[in-house]
């Protein structure tokens, strides 16, 4: 900013000349970092399913200001019927009539949407009764419950649209593990019948055309929103079996891909195993004018404590970070902030905060890493007048990891 200064210095005359430098360098400084706040920073976490919390406040809220005390503004979470005492300590959800009038009106939920997060990945499941893709069978998708879908995405989106025009915001709309809903199952020896492929391959391209609709009738300015499917046993389709990259991925018009990758996580061949699975999908997911080149993600990944001590869990969890950075990955979500499984009466210790409410070794790594991250594009931005480009950070974003490992 040294042209502003000097260009400033000469133009303001008279005894206050100096405050007046002073007051505007200020206010530049304020608008630099709103567009810092705005850099995709690509490591994050999530918030979903929570069993414990430490506050009065819905574990939404709560988890949700701690993720962006970290230095994040990526926040995951989960709307639908699960929105409840149970799994957020949050209302009834039946209070609300669809997914639009609960992003309006839950008063956590609209609270962290106006936070200072710019990227949103919420898995989006309509309030109505739609039961398809939770039916153990391999029944069609009505009529009914599609127009359910399609109508409760389309409101949602227009909503957000309309609400957050001129935010700078990016909003992921999208489902959990996708092979399951494929397999109607947890059963991963088992192949997908030709039905069920066909209804999944109806039921995400509803969902697509639901936001696509939505973008094409609602004004909006500076804000985003994207629909995105998650594979799951993307090894399986690597060995050649069918699953939702290879039978589902080709035949629908999505945004961006989620993959939640434990598949890849614990391979000894960590990361070519990651790499050559990211390549895999990439395969298979049909170009899509107007979006970037990389339009796969890591949903989730993870090492629970039950397995690994904190500094492992640590090492390798960075370690996992650097090479879907490296690959290009637009965002890379640790699973999570506060632990959802408890086997025999034990957290499975995915967490960066445990349920007593100590933070692991990872929280503070990513504490550092959102430091650093920070630090350098504010950097880049003053010295360069621009934001660095995405090559640019991901270079830079592996180096950070290194040094917080």
């Amino acid at each position: 900013m040294e042209w502003f200064n000097s260009f400033l210095a000469g133009y303001v005359k008279g005894i206050n000349g100096w405050d007046v430098l002073v007051i505007a360098r200020y206010f530049v400084g304020i608008v630099l970092m709103g567009r810092t706040d705005r850099y995709n920073y690509i490591v994050g976490t999530q918030t979903i399913g929570s069993k414990y919390q430490f506050t009065d406040k819905t574990r939404l809220l709560e988890t949700a200001e701690i993720i962006h005390g970290m230095g994040s503004n990526i926040l995951k979470f989960n709307m639908g019927s699960v929105f409840s005492k149970d799994n957020y300590a949050g209302p009834n959800p039946g209070n609300y009539k669809d997914l639009a009038d609960m992003a309006a009106n839950e008063p956590s939920i609209y609270a962290v949407l106006g936070m200072p997060f710019y990227y949103y990945i919420i898995w989006a499941n309509p309030l109505q009764k739609t039961e398809w893709q939770w039916r153990k069978t391999n029944d069609r998708l009505t009529d009914a419950e599609a127009e359910i879908e399609y109508r409760e995405l389309y409101d949602l989106s227009c909503y957000l649209l309309k609400t957050y025009s001129g935010s700078g915001k990016s909003f992921y709309l999208g489902h959990w593990e996708g092979d399951w809903l494929l397999l109607a199952g947890y059963d991963r020896t088992k192949d997908p019948v030709p039905a069920r492929v066909a209804e999944t391959i109806k039921w995400l391209n509803i969902r697509q055309k639901a936001v696509d609709d939505a973008r094409r009738d609602t004004p909006h300015h500076d804000v985003r929103l994207f629909h995105y499917t998650e594979v799951n046993l993307v090894q399986k389709g690597l060995r050649g079996s069918p699953c939702m990259t290879t039978d589902v991925l080709p035949h629908v018009n999505v945004d961006f891909v989620s993959y939640s990758a434990y598949d890849v996580a614990f391979d000894d061949a960590m990361p070519s195993a990651l790499y050559e699975a990211l390549d895999f999908i990439k395969k298979h997911l049909p170009e899509k004018e107007g979006l970037p080149d990389c339009r796969i993600f890591i949903g989730e990944f993870g090492y629970k404590g039950s397995e690994f001590a904190p500094v492992v869990q640590q090492q390798k969890s960075i370690q996992f970070a650097q090479r879907a950075v490296e690959w290009g990955c637009p965002f890379v979500l640790y699973w999570q902030l506060y632990d959802n499984e408890i086997v025999d009466g034990k957290y499975e210790g995915y967490w960066l905060i445990d349920n007593q409410g100590k933070k692991q070794p990872l929280f503070y790594a990513l504490e550092k890493y959102y430091s650093g991250a920070r630090k350098y594009v504010a950097e880049r931005l003053e010295l360069d007048g621009q934001l660095p480009d995405q090559k640019q950070f991901n270079k830079e974003a592996w180096s950070i990891l290194t040094q917080v490992k």
